[in-house]
């Protein structure tokens, strides 16, 4: 990460930039990419199943099942929105909120369809025809 750093690129890709390190060094590393977003980098990161703490810290998230979107849009409406879909299960208690979605994008993978990306791209249309509607009028 620091030696990429140097160079200040426009756009720093991250692939599990947390991957093998304990609990305390991923916050710190994490916080310390946040802080760099605060000065004007730009960083995009692929995490797998970050602690809750970590979550919070992500400004979009994009989720994806077989390539198809699920979410993409701010981290922090992301349990609002999944719980909207019929398919969709609320979390169990005292799970993490990167944990439940990750068990919900692995449900949806199983399934034949996928009633969640359905449902993303539907609710993606509506609000399409809903702002077309609106300048139309």
């Amino acid at each position: 990460v620091a030696a990429e750093l140097v160079v200040r690129p426009s756009l720093l890709l991250l692939d599990e930039p947390t991957s093998g390190l304990d609990a305390t060094t991923a916050q710190a590393l994490m916080t310390t990419l946040k802080e760099l977003t605060s000065l004007g980098h730009s960083i995009a990161v692929v995490i797998h199943q970050p602690r809750t703490d970590i979550f919070k810290m992500i400004d979009h998230l994009l989720l994806l099942s077989k390539g198809r979107v699920l979410y993409n849009g701010p981290a922090a409406s992301a349990r609002t929105y999944l719980g909207t879909c019929p398919s969709v299960q609320e979390p169990p208690p005292e799970t993490g909120i990167a944990d439940w979605m990750m068990d919900t994008v692995i449900l949806d993978e199983r399934q034949k369809t996928s009633d969640v990306a359905d449902h993303w791209l539907s609710s993606i249309l509506i609000g399409r025809c809903r702002r077309i509607m609106k300048r139309c009028t």
